[in-house]
């Protein structure tokens, strides 16, 4: 089945058309959709604008992608994955996208995993999210909690469990995302990953302060 880009009818935030990506696209039987922010077109200011605490953006970010995946048949409820880029000024208000999530999805809840960034395009963004979507979940993917440790080799004895739990093995792993501080990549070794692609990332933190190491981990 060839690619093909979503195209919702009716998007108030801005002129989409204009935009140089996708705001999803269909392909390989999952939709993919690209990351968004709370950014909205404001007729008075005539600029972009990203306004409102991290719940207020997310409940924006989340109604652009209820109306994105709707163009495609698809709802909230037919997320696989989330990805939530969060910045240093938003962090202390994460737990409380628990309560908006348990709102928004009722019992359908994607796997959601935190990466923490430096920033965002537009300086006032707090968050940025993009997901994977599709019926029957996300076809013969399965994408797995972060496994998180004060360093690698906790992390890695937690992704274990956790493919353990489905009946998974390091062999059925697609993708291996290794996330590292500065200090655990110092006593780190070799990337692990499955039957398929490893990738290492070092970054300044992690969204928990004892964490050292997070993986992300897509099966198949």
């Amino acid at each position: 089945m060839p690619k093909q880009a979503l195209h919702p009818a009716d998007y108030p935030f801005s002129d989409y058309g204009r935009l140089t990506f996708s705001l999803g696209i269909v392909a390989g039987g999952s939709t993919w959709l690209s990351g968004s922010t709370a950014a909205r077109f404001d007729e008075g200011a005539g600029r972009m604008v990203v306004e409102g605490d991290l719940v207020a953006q997310t409940r924006v970010v989340l109604e652009k992608t209820r109306i994105t995946l709707a163009a495609g048949g698809l709802g909230l409820g037919d997320i696989a994955r989330m990805v939530q880029y969060v910045t240093p000024a938003a962090l202390g208000d994460v737990p409380r996208l628990a309560t908006l999530y348990d709102e928004v999805f009722s019992g359908s809840m994607p796997v959601v995993s935190t990466i923490v960034v430096k920033s965002l395009l537009r300086s006032t963004a707090l968050i940025e999210i993009e997901a994977v979507a599709g019926r029957g979940a996300s076809g013969d993917l399965e994408y797995l909690p972060a496994a998180t440790g004060v360093d690698l080799a906790a992390a890695r004895v937690r992704a274990s469990e956790a493919l353990r739990a489905r009946g998974l093995t390091w062999g059925d792993v697609a993708r291996t995302t290794e996330l590292l501080t500065p200090a655990a990549a110092t006593h780190a070794g070799a990337a692990q990953g499955g039957s398929g692609a490893a990738l290492r990332i070092v970054v300044p933190h992690l969204l928990e302060a004892n964490v050292g190491a997070q993986i992300e981990l897509i099966a198949s």
